[in-house]
């Protein structure tokens, strides 16, 4: 079974889903920063409405003195539409995406993290618009998506919805629970093995602690820890800690964020690479960066959030702002489509 799926590109037959959080992207985009909207990885594109709207608040005149403004290179790096446009095309595309959930709040391809990425738009939609037109709606979807796999075992369906629906906190932290199971703890480190997992590995890679590292897969026998799944831990982990103020979900966040930078930075352009193999050799996989770029916009996304509860302090600054930097900038997906069509072959 998939625990965590990678969100990076999407598949054709998805692309009105993922039309709904681009768009959706733009209402956070006019509030303030501008880029270009067909240059950056999509993933990390997906991500940014969450960034720039965090920065605007209370950040942003720090962040102004970094040249994060886009590259001359950029086509079309203005956004134009009126925030009116912009709620209406949103508005469209996710009652498009909800007419094609079935009576299980499902998509009909299966695919089970998909309507959890339209369930945190259709939250998002209301947080932005600043209403409850989804509200009641995803509370029985959420219950019905639980129903399809106990304790949701796919982080997608609570990144963001207790920020906007604090009534949603339960699902959060039963999503945040299953993970979890999965996720290395600093005893498990130690004792080179856990409940979930089948087979043994190291207590260190390279020198650094596996600690914070949450595998890709349910499977007893999968040895993969993914940038992915990690960054989708972190999120929800610093998510949980700001909506909470508890030390567990604190300390959670800072070991992810601990482990994808030992492990899977790219320390020359900080990229955030695809995976890491602890057994049997602490293999680190870094032939597609192009289709992984996932895991850099969840490291971005979860380290705005952590320097937010950890008072802005300058390590965490200085690494978030290099990171937006370098990630935005690579010219690894500059050519890369608003789309992207691609098969996996991860478990």
């Amino acid at each position: 079974m998939m625990l965590f799926v990678k969100i990076s590109m999407v598949r054709c037959h998805v692309f009105k889903r993922v039309y709904a959080d681009l768009v959706v992207s733009c209402l956070n985009f006019t509030a303030g920063f501008e880029h270009s909207e067909n240059s950056i990885c999509p993933a990390v594109r997906m991500r940014q409405f969450y960034i720039w709207t965090l920065f605007s608040v209370s950040w942003y005149s720090a962040v102004a003195a970094q040249d994060l403004q886009p590259p001359a290179a950029w086509r079309s790096p203005n956004i134009t539409l009126s925030r009116e446009d912009c709620i209406n095309i949103a508005r469209a595309a996710l009652e498009t995406a909800i007419s094609n959930l079935n009576q299980s709040a499902q998509f009909g391809d299966n695919i089970y993290e998909s309507p959890g990425r339209l369930y945190a738009q259709m939250a998002e939609f209301d947080r932005l618009t600043n209403q409850t037109k989804y509200k009641d709606m995803l509370k029985q979807y959420f219950l019905l998506a639980e129903f399809t796999r106990p304790g949701f075992l796919d982080l997608f369906y609570n990144l963001g919805c207790e920020v906007e629906y604090p009534d949603f906190l339960a699902f959060a932290v039963t999503a945040w629970t299953s993970a979890r199971r999965y996720t290395i703890s600093e005893d498990e480190d130690e004792l080179g093995t856990m409940d979930t997992k089948q087979f043994t590995y190291p207590s260190s890679c390279q020198g650094e602690t596996l600690t914070g590292g949450t595998y890709f897969a349910s499977d007893p026998y999968n040895t993969n820890i993914a940038s992915t799944s990690s960054g989708f831990f972190f999120v929800l982990s610093a998510l949980l800690a700001k909506a909470t103020s508890n030390n567990t979900y604190i300390d959670a966040a800072v070991e992810s964020a601990h482990f994808i930078q030992s492990h899977l930075l790219n320390i020359s352009n900080s990229v955030v690479l695809g995976s890491i193999e602890p057994s049997p050799n602490c293999a680190v996989d870094a032939s597609n960066l192009v289709s992984d770029c996932a895991g850099s916009g969840l490291f971005i996304e979860g380290m705005v959030v952590l320097a937010d509860i950890m008072a802005y302090n300058t390590s965490t600054i200085d690494l978030l702002r290099s990171t937006i930097v370098d990630v935005t900038s690579n010219s690894l997906w500059h050519e890369v489509p608003t789309v992207e069509v691609i098969t996996s072959s991860r478990p």
